[in-house]
């Protein structure tokens, strides 16, 4: 075959080959497509041996790489275990609630909050038990009580939108008395013990169950007077905003920054925050939420180190590239002895066909050549294996 190729390259007769394959329309096709297949096999064994062996652990890794938004996407899609979400702990779940809150106000979008949903959160004690996709809401929810406290103490021209959207995400039974209690709240903010009285008597007539009643009117009664207090820059009340109905303990320090920005505000003085992050957020301060990201980098790659299967070792590892490159070059060798076989029967039926066909047998010969070749070589790069690795 080798000669009516070269004699066939100096006639210049390959451009002619489509006459020579329609001589045996099926042997060349299937050549193709098995030669197709052992390329595809070979690329994919080149690209697992040629893998490095990881130089970092899983918690090193993740410690390198790490981003909250990833592991929250990676949890609520189910590349983590599930389990991660119910183990943060307070401290962390706290880190991770402040970040969002924070990232979520300063960009002026509640939806950032989303990548919370994969967490589990309490809402009220008269939901049952806490379930993934409710972990945004609080996130949320004091978006809205920091956007209403801004646009009443800035007295925006917005406020009426942004009261009706804190009670439809807050107090969503309160909606359609969303207009009056708005209006109520700008007109008479000065008479905090007032404002909050009413609250309560549409509450009750709203609300259905017992134990929600019973929270509303103790906010109603302690938290609502003092955060509208503080919203005028008084916070002799926020000791009483302190509970724990939803699980955060936090609107006593929320209120206490409402205060604080009610002055600095007033003053157009940014120093009057303090360190209170809140009052500086409000005041157009930036990157307030990074620190927490850099916090949550530790604990949730310790979480995470600990709920993935340990690293193999490099005898494992060698096992395993051992075992894939045995089986999948056993199919690629079965294909190239395949192509050759049906190669050897072509050239017989095509004997007499002239040096076109000899062209586009040899070709495909070479093809196979080169393949083979090729896997050799990877082959020699297979990394050694141990006596007591029980390795093929």
């Amino acid at each position: 075959m080798k000669f009516a190729a070269a004699l066939g390259l100096i006639l210049g007769l390959a451009p002619r080959a489509a006459r020579a394959e329609g001589a045996c329309p099926d042997s060349l096709p299937a050549v193709d497509q098995r030669l197709g297949k052992a390329e595809a096999l070979l690329e994919d064994l080149e690209e697992s041996v040629g893998l490095p062996a990881p130089s970092r652990s899983p918690l090193e890794e993740c410690l390198a790489r790490f981003s909250v938004d990833s592991f929250l996407k990676d949890l609520s899609e189910g590349r983590l275990p599930e389990s991660l979400a119910w183990s943060l702990g307070p401290k962390t779940s706290a880190l991770l609630w402040r970040h969002y809150r924070l990232k979520a106000f300063e960009a002026g979008d509640p939806g950032l909050c989303g990548p919370l949903k994969a967490l589990p959160y309490r809402r009220d004690r008269f939901y049952d038990t806490p379930a993934p996709g409710d972990g945004d809401w609080s996130c949320r929810s004091n978006y809205y009580d920091m956007a209403f406290a801004r646009s009443l103490i800035a007295q925006s021209p917005d406020f009426a939108s942004v009261c009706r959207e804190r009670i439809a995400n807050d107090v969503p039974e309160l909606e359609p008395q969303a207009g009056e209690l708005c209006a109520l709240i700008r007109e008479r903010r000065r008479e905090p013990e007032a404002v909050c009285a009413r609250f309560n008597i549409h509450h009750l007539r709203a609300s259905r169950h017992a134990t929600q009643i019973e929270e509303f009117a103790d906010w109603a009664e302690n938290v609502c007077p003092a955060l509208l207090k503080a919203l005028a820059g008084d916070e002799s009340l926020c000791p009483k905003a302190r509970h724990d109905y939803s699980g955060d303990k936090q609107d006593d320090q929320d209120c206490f920054a409402y205060a604080a920005f009610s002055r600095a505000f007033n003053a157009k003085d940014l120093s009057l925050c303090g360190r209170r992050e809140l009052c500086r957020l409000m005041m157009g301060e930036r990157g307030l939420s990074k620190p927490y990201a850099e916090a949550l980098r530790g604990p949730l790659c310790e979480l995470l180190a600990k709920a993935l299967p340990p690293a193999p070792s490099p005898q494992d590892r060698a096992y395993e590239t051992h075992r894939r490159f045995g089986e999948k070059g056993g199919k690629l060798m079965t294909l190239l002895s395949e192509s050759h076989n049906l190669l050897l029967a072509a050239d017989a039926r095509m004997a007499d066909t002239g040096p076109e066909a000899a062209f586009l047998l040899d070709a495909r010969e070479e093809r196979i050549a080169r393949l083979r070749e090729r896997y050799l070589k990877l082959k020699g790069r297979l990394p050694p294996l141990s006596a007591s690795s029980g390795g093929p």
